[in-house]
């Protein structure tokens, strides 16, 4: 489980920076951690599901890793484009500028290896996390990106990640069905 700065205390330049140099720190201290460093896998939700896209996204041969770092990772209800959130009433808290948008947006930045992705929103959350998660997995399909949509009945924005934690949802077993699929 990572932890990284938030904002509006951290840029979301530092926050992506935070998410990619915790991945590089892991790779490089698997053997230590007692970890299979070509294993692995992560998921987010919310903010944390934008961060799966842009990690998903990264060139990670720049900062010194295998272009397959990531085996795969799991979006519960991504932001995939930021726009709508620049153009909101949060972003006079957030600050995000047209050059944010344009650099920390999945949407912009998909995957640079075929990792299998698995995408996930509540029932019940708004059109617009339906609409990105569309918008997404249409990117990710044109790329060749292997998707699987996990539909939830029901549940709202704070409790589309819970079935990540309930082994009998089918959320868990397409997770788990994800890493045991790279075995």
């Amino acid at each position: 489980m990572l932890n990284y700065r938030l904002a509006p205390q951290a840029t979301m330049a530092g926050i992506v920076r935070d998410n990619r140099s915790a991945v590089v720190w892991l790779h490089r201290n698997a053997r230590v951690l007692g970890f299979d460093a070509n294993r692995i896998f992560v998921s987010g939700h919310s903010a944390g599901g934008q961060l799966v896209g842009m990690l998903a996204g990264t060139q990670w041969e720049d900062l010194g890793l295998p272009a397959d770092v990531l085996k795969g990772g799991c979006s519960i209800s991504g932001l995939y484009d930021l726009e709508p959130i620049r153009l909101c009433y949060l972003n006079r808290v957030i600050g995000l500028t047209e050059t944010d948008v344009a650099a920390y947006s999945p949407m912009r930045h998909p995957p640079t290896a075929t990792l299998p992705m698995i995408l996930t929103v509540g029932g019940d959350e708004s059109a617009e996390y339906h609409r990105q998660q569309d918008e997404y997995a249409a990117l990710l399909r044109q790329r060749g990106v292997p998707v699987r949509i996990v539909v939830q009945t029901g549940g709202h924005h704070f409790d589309a990640l819970d079935r990540l934690g309930d082994a009998q949802s089918e959320l868990a077993a397409a997770v788990l069905a994800m890493i045991e699929a790279t075995a």
